[in-house]
Parts: structure tokens; C-alpha cells; sequence
């Protein structure tokens, strides 16, 4: 640990330059190296990390403890063992205007029933993702940009948060990563935010969870925008979807929609309201909605849904019907994921 702010403290922190904050350890640094990547790799097998990789973390170049509320302004934060900035218990940190990059852990970690404001940070290709949410944390998550998260998600969203993510940025978002994981029982919400370039969907929810999808434009790399899993039922409402020209990449979130690139897709038991979204796509347009499995969403669209979409979804019903159902045990052949 760089900086502890504990207690009740209102201090201003300004205008440092915290790198390369390392724990003491007789394992070479070259060994530590490889023991992250290896860490790191195991967690590949999920799309979004889950909130346990942040619990029991006691490492960060500025932890944030109590009931403290101090102003974490115009900090440089990179290399850093740990998170970049950790705020846990209730503390009520403003933290704006800081740089932080290069962390394999998140770059900020806010946990238990913690309310901070993020404002005007730029997160740039850190490891970990840069922001995890826990537990009953309620953070704003305002005016920030996100660049570079390949292994994680640039913010996820997990436990029984309400946060508030609106007026960022995220772009290029590459390998596993997705902008916005939200899972659990979390109730978020994700409004007015732009997304670009990313290699993977988003925006994907699961989980149990719920929440506001509003007022969000997103111009994807993937085939897919918005991802709906297991029994996550949003209200997804007057987004601007659309996938970069002649793009049809096979997307790992639905392989079903490979030949007909669909820019929701709701698989599993998901359900929720999709209304007034905004639906086009560049050169051969792309499905506007793909559903799954189980998934039974109340859908109101300003454009008809395209006719590949229709086709794929009858294609998958006849499939499980031959297969025996997605009731049953047992299948004649493996099923795609």
C-alpha cells in the first residue's frame, strides 16, 4: 500500500505519481511475473470475471478505508501490485481526474456498502479491468473513459449494486473482454454511454440481475451488442445499436448467430422489456434480435425484425425438438453453447 486514507478523514490527494508499489517477497520478479499470467489464464474459461477474483484483496497503491471521504484528484497510477485504488467499508471517496494503467488487478475495486463518485478518470489496458463492483457498493460512474481491457471486463457490475454508469466512453475492448458485465442481483444503471470498437458484446447481463439499459450508442467490431443470459431481465430502452461494415465474425456469446449477426441476443431464461431501441446495421443488415433457448423478452421495436433472425430462431426450436427438449437430460449430440 502506496497511500491509506482511514477513518474519518476529508484529505485532498493530488497530483502524485504512485508506480510500481510491489509486495515484499524473496520470489524473483521475473517468477512473480509468470505466477500473474499464470493466474490470469485460468480465469480466461469465463467471459466476465466473476466478483470473487476482488474479495480478500489487501493490496492497492491507495486503499480507501471507514467512513473516509477524501478527494482523490490527478493521480498517475501504473504497474502497481494490487488495485489501483481499493475503496471498501462505507467510505465516500470523490476520485476524478487520475490516469490509471497497467494493473493486473482492477484498476479501482469498490466493495461493502461503499458510495464514491468516478468522474473523468481514463483507465487504459489494465489486466485486471478497470472498475469492479461488489456487494451493496452504489458508486457514480460518470465522464470516464475506459481504453485497452482485453482479460476483463473495462466495469462489471456484481453482488446487490445500484450503481450509476453514465457519460463514459469504452473503447477497444479486445481478446475476452466486454465493456459491461453485470451479474448477480445487481439493479444498475447504465444510460448515455458510447461504445466503440470492441471486440466482444458491450454489454452483457446474467445472473439474476435487472436494471436500466437506456440512451446508450454502440458501434461494435462483434456481431453482437447487448447479451442477455440466464435469468437477467433489464429494461434495455432507446439504444443505437449497430456492427462495423461487413463484419460477420462467429461470436462466442451465440454461435447460432454467426450466419445472421444479431445485435441482442437473449438466450437461457432470460426475459426483460426491449422498447424503442434503435436497430440498424452498415451494408447487409444484420438481424435485429435473436432469441434463445428458454428466453421469453416483452419486445417493442421501431424496425421488423429481419427474416434470418425468424429463421435461425425457428432453426434452433426445431433442433431442441429433435434433440428432446431442453427439458430433458439428455441430448442424441452435444448442443452449442
Amino acid at each position: 500500500i502506496a497511500v491509506l486514507l482511514a477513518g474519518s478523514t476529508t484529505v485532498v490527494l493530488e497530483g502524485n505519481d504512485l508506480r510500481d508499489n510491489r509486495k515484499k517477497s524473496g520470489t524473483p520478479a521475473s517468477q512473480q511475473r509468470v505466477q500473474a499470467q499464470s493466474q490470469a489464464l485460468r480465469v480466461l474459461r469465463e467471459l466476465e470475471p466473476e466478483i470473487s477474483s476482488m474479495r480478500g484483496t489487501k493490496r492497492a497503491a491507495i486503499l480507501v478505508l471507514d467512513q473516509a471521504a477524501p478527494i482523490v484528484r490527478g493521480n498517475s497510477l501504473s504497474s502497481n501490485d494490487g488495485c489501483g485504488i481499493l475503496v471498501c467499508n462505507s467510505a465516500n471517496p470523490t476520485v476524478e481526474g487520475n490516469t490509471i494503467r497497467n494493473h493486473w488487478r482492477p484498476a479501482i475495486a469498490i466493495r461493502n456498502t461503499a458510495r464514491c463518485l468516478l468522474r473523468k478518470n481514463s483507465l487504459f489496458d489494465n489486466e485486471g479491468g478497470g472498475v469492479m463492483v461488489g456487494e451493496n457498493a452504489c458508486p457514480q460512474i460518470e465522464e470516464n473513459e475506459f481504453r485497452g481491457h482485453k482479460r476483463h471486463a473495462a466495469v462489471y457490475l456484481g453482488g446487490s449494486t445500484r450503481a450509476h454508469l453514465r457519460g463514459n466512453v469504452f473503447s477497444g475492448s479486445a481478446g475476452y473482454a466486454v465493456a459491461v458485465a453485470v451479474a448477480g442481483t445487481a439493479r444498475p444503471t447504465i444510460e448515455g454511454n458510447t461504445f466503440r470498437d470492441g471486440a466482444q458484446p458491450a454489454i452483457v447481463v446474467k445472473g439474476d440481475a435487472r436494471g436500466l439499459i437506456r440512451g446508450n450508442t454502440i458501434v461494435s467490431l462483434a456481431p453482437i451488442c447487448i447479451v442477455l443470459r440466464e435469468r437477467a431481465a433489464p429494461f434495455v430502452d432507446g439504444n443505437t445499436l449497430s456492427v462495423a461494415p461487413a463484419l460477420a465474425a462467429v461470436d462466442s456469446a451465440a454461435s447460432a448467430a454467426a450466419a445472421h449477426p444479431a445485435q441482442i441476443v437473449c438466450k437461457d431464461d432470460s426475459a426483460g422489456t426491449l422498447r424503442d431501441n434503435r436497430l440498424a446495421g452498415d451494408g447487409a443488415p444484420p438481424a435485429a434480435l435473436l432469441v434463445l433457448d428458454r428466453a421469453r423478452p416483452k419486445v417493442s421495436v421501431s424496425a421488423k425484425p429481419n427474416v434470418g433472425a425468424a429463421a435461425l430462431a425457428c432453426s434452433r426450436q426445431r433442433q431442441l425438438d429433435e434433440e428432446g427438449g431442453p427439458e430433458h437430460g439428455t441430448s442424441k449430440r452435444a448442443r452449442p453453447s
